[in-house]
């Protein structure tokens, strides 16, 4: 016999945003500071813990450090003033990599007049979310972080970040793969439409093998859609065609969910078969041991 155990998951409250998007995303134009332009030395500049991006391509570092001791940065660092001859980074961070790998000792930024935690986080997204080459699963945290801590709506994301509202709804399907296909995505193994097109495949197992497909032959996303159409046509197909299931073993599950008071399944083979029940707290699974009259010393 098998019994499934749900766990009940918590549904946290999103944190409310206190201040309009507005205040958030605003710089004062009549102050001085704001964007202020300046060099600083590299050793008192610190990363951003908010970064969306998790993954540095160390090859792409090095590139982007012989390019800018060659051409100099053409692009300053925007960092925000953290402490006393302390800045922390709101974006640039690989500009910030590839200059302290050729040495340098003082490097242009900008420097925002930010002071508060919820501002710098939406600014953080914001700038690399504008600016930086991130890939598409790093895109889609940061667009879900906006979402989730502060409580903005598909709109809003799309407006400060420049994209459409359908680009930020894609972007955010893409979260809901596995982790395996995530993983090509991440390691550009296949594209986000690679990614929204297998989303289109419930079972696992089978979104793997059209995985290994794109992998192993290049598919384009055309062709993956078209996989995935057919095989739903096909899936569909079948469950028309299955057979009436068996008034017996209907009515002995509406015995067995009677008796333990929820939903039971019966699955019965050629030879042998298995019985299911679902739980969805602790004390359901103890009640149930109570009724089989099970106990564990």
């Amino acid at each position: 016999m098998w019994i499934l155990w749900r766990r009940c998951c918590k549904v946290k409250k999103r944190k409310a945003l206190g201040k309009g998007l507005e205040a958030l995303i605003s710089s004062d134009p009549n102050n001085p500071k704001e964007n202020e332009l300046k060099k600083i030395r590299i050793k008192n500049i610190v990363p951003n813990k908010y970064q969306p991006r998790k993954k540095f391509d160390q090859k792409e570092i090095e590139e982007l450090a012989s390019s800018i001791e060659a051409n100099g940065l053409i692009q300053p660092i925007v960092v925000r003033k953290k402490k006393e001859d302390l800045y922390e980074i709101i974006s640039g961070e690989r500009r910030f990599r590839a200059l302290k790998k050729i040495d340098v000792k003082k490097v242009p930024v900008i420097v925002k007049q930010i002071k508060s935690e919820e501002q710098m986080l939406v600014m953080a997204m914001i700038e690399n979310l504008q600016r930086e080459n991130l890939n598409p699963l790093e895109e889609s945290f940061g667009f879900k972080k906006l979402r989730d801590d502060y409580d903005l709506v598909q709109k809003d994301i799309a407006r400060i970040v420049g994209k459409s509202r359908t680009y930020i709804t894609n972007s955010l399907r893409l979260l809901r793969l596995d982790k395996k296909t995530k993983k090509a995505l991440e390691n550009e193994k296949i594209t986000a439409g690679h990614g929204r097109a297998l989303l289109g495949i419930d079972n696992t197992r089978e979104r793997h093998k059209i995985l290994k497909k794109i992998i192993d032959k290049g598919l384009s996303v055309r062709e993956v859609e078209k996989i995935v159409s057919k095989r739903n046509r096909v899936k569909k197909t079948e469950k028309k065609k299955e057979q009436p299931r068996d008034p017996e073993i209907v009515a002995i599950e509406d015995k067995l969910q009677e008796k333990f008071g929820t939903k039971v399944s019966v699955n019965k083979k050629k030879k042998g078969g298995a019985i299911k029940i679902k739980f969805y707290k602790d004390k359901d699974l103890q009640r149930i041991m109570d009724i089989l009259e099970v106990s564990i010393d």
